[in-house]
């Protein structure tokens, strides 16, 4: 879980997937990665004393250098620590474990599976601006991904050994970047609904988003999926 200014919401998120690890039977063992991406409020007090609390996490504390950086950090620790499967997910609440079973279910079978955003419940607007993303990322690369950036993934570890040896890091959206390289390699997806936050507010408005997809068309152009 990449992280920034969620004081509102990531106990209750962690608390919950918690729950829904606990309950499943696929892994056999499971280890929690929580990224505090610089946070400016009580975040980093929060998910460490949850580390004393809860066995299995592990905190990775940085300076802010943005979400899909934040996104590169874990994928890099889950490659170090030779773990099976890595699993991405959101800490604003909004990726609902009640889908949990239906990844569960096609990772046995498959390498990759990402979520599709059929519904969104944070707003027409960013659900639109998700679609535009699939597009842009399309004319620019050839690789249609329905979701490209959507948070709520698991896929095996070895899938991305080789992305981030040759990933750019200064790319603005590296989870989407993973995405046009995964399915390049095949992958299944699971009908979700983003549900809304537990709390607090996006780090990115409206006018934050529209300057980073400007900002991630241009270096598309000189994108090669690792």
């Amino acid at each position: 879980m990449p992280i920034y200014n969620e004081e509102a919401s990531i106990e209750k998120t962690f608390l919950e997937w918690h729950e829904a690890f606990e309950q499943q039977q696929f892994f056999r063992q499971v280890k929690f990665v929580l990224i505090n991406d610089g946070s400016k409020d009580n975040t980093l007090p929060i998910i460490r004393g949850l580390a004393a609390v809860h066995k299995g996490i592990h905190v990775i504390d940085k300076p802010n250098s943005g979400h899909g950086h934040s996104c590169l950090v874990g994928y890099q620790y889950a490659v170090e620590q030779n773990y099976e499967y890595t699993m991405q997910l959101d800490s604003d609440g909004q990726c609902d474990p009640r889908f949990f079973p239906a990844f569960l279910e096609k990772i046995e079978n498959h390498d990759i599976v990402y979520g599709f955003r059929y519904i969104r419940l944070d707003g027409f607007l960013r659900f639109l601006i998700s679609r535009i993303l699939s597009v842009v990322a399309f004319v620019r690369t050839g690789i249609w991904v329905w979701d490209p950036n959507c948070p709520y993934r698991i896929f095996k570890t070895d899938t991305i050994r080789e992305f981030v040896q040759k990933v750019d890091p200064t790319f603005i959206l590296i989870n989407v970047v993973l995405a046009l390289s995964h399915k390049r390699m095949g992958m299944k997806l699971v009908n979700i609904v983003f549900r809304e936050r537990h709390g607090g507010s996006p780090s990115l408005n409206t006018m934050k988003l529209i300057k980073v997809g400007r900002e991630f068309d241009r270096q598309l152009k000189y994108f090669k999926a690792p």
